[in-house]
């Protein structure tokens, strides 16, 4: 017979065993419930981020943003730095240069040169319609009142520009041309000629032309201190130099109108695109012009120095400008 001690002790041990098994069980529930909670939390964070998942993806969304930026800019730099350093070669090799930078330069010279800049309401016609003949504003500030002098520089035995100024102003006019072969002499009371060519010093050249700048030709004649109404220039290039020359000894502070043709590129078929550091030179020539106060008031394409540019459109390699001093 079992004693009461060993039936206790019995129901004690069962009892214990029973509560032992009942935690267990309960605390594998419990962590089933965890796990399930958390896959389907994490499921769901997926679908709709919490605010703090988003700040965090969005804080290394803006990183990489960020990051990604500064790549951008380094590259940017790279490409600024690699630009100007192919500026510089330019001057030295203009075959180093892209096309598409000369394309581009040579846009921003043939635009300029094409552009209106200030509005002349009378514009008179002075010399034949076609080549060797100028317009010139006859508006009531730019036009020449006498006693007024002009220069001429490049005639080509075609005096028709000369003899209508001469005539329409009463102003004194001195033609210059070293090309020409004929000696200095008066062609009329008011029209006076000189083989004497524009550049940008005092020298004769190969083929025996006496050439001088605008300062010393005005000095040699006796007009330093004349006021000089009008300006007209076509030299065939020798304006390049010349102009730049003109700017910087002063001797254009006192011109009302000036009237010259740029030429980038001669007349002949075989003459390829200007190069980009011609172009250069050209845009450089005109900032000066507009630095001392000129401005365009009428452009012309000269036509017989149309060719059919690299770059797509058809062209001209010389223009007629014709500008007023609108800033004294």
């Amino acid at each position: 017979m079992v004693s009461n001690k060993t039936l206790f002790l019995a129901v004690l041990f069962a009892a214990s065993f029973l509560v032992f098994a009942l935690f267990t069980w309960s605390d594998s529930v419990q962590r089933q419930r965890i796990i399930y909670t958390v896959q389907k939390c994490d499921c769901d964070k997926k679908r709709v981020p919490s605010r703090d998942v988003a700040d965090n993806r969005n804080a290394t969304t803006t990183k990489r943003v960020t990051t990604q930026k500064v790549t951008t800019q380094r590259v940017t730099t790279q490409k600024v730095t690699t630009q100007r350093v192919t500026t510089q070669k330019v001057t030295m090799n203009p075959r180093l240069v892209t096309e598409q930078t000369w394309a581009k330069i040579a846009m921003e010279y043939h635009t300029y040169v094409n552009t209106i800049q200030t509005k002349c309401d009378t514009i008179v016609r002075m010399g034949s319609h076609g080549d060797g003949g100028w317009d010139v504003c006859d508006d009531e500030q730019y036009r020449p009142k006498q006693p007024c002098l002009i220069y001429s520089f490049g005639i080509n035995n075609d005096w028709t520009f000369d003899d209508d100024v001469s005539k329409k102003y009463g102003c004194q006019v001195h033609a210059f041309d070293p090309s020409m072969k004929v000696n200095d002499h008066d062609r009329s009371a008011l029209v006076h000629f000189h083989r004497l060519g524009i550049a940008d010093r005092q020298y004769t050249n190969s083929q025996g032309w006496r050439l001088n700048t605008l300062a010393g030709i005005r000095q040699e004649l006796g007009h330093s201190q004349t006021k000089l109404h009008i300006l007209k220039m076509d030299t065939e290039k020798a304006e390049l130099s010349s102009i730049p020359d003109m700017i910087k000894s002063g001797a254009l502070n006192d011109v009302t109108q000036f009237v010259f043709e740029i030429h980038l590129r001669m007349n002949a078929r075989d003459e390829p695109e200007p190069d980009i550091a011609k172009y250069e030179m050209g845009l450089k020539l005109l900032r000066q012009i507009y630095d001392a106060g000129f401005r365009i008031f009428k452009t012309h394409q000269n036509e017989f120095s149309k060719y059919n540019s690299k770059f797509g459109p058809r062209r001209a390699g010389c223009h007629e400008l014709n500008l007023v001093r609108v800033r004294v």
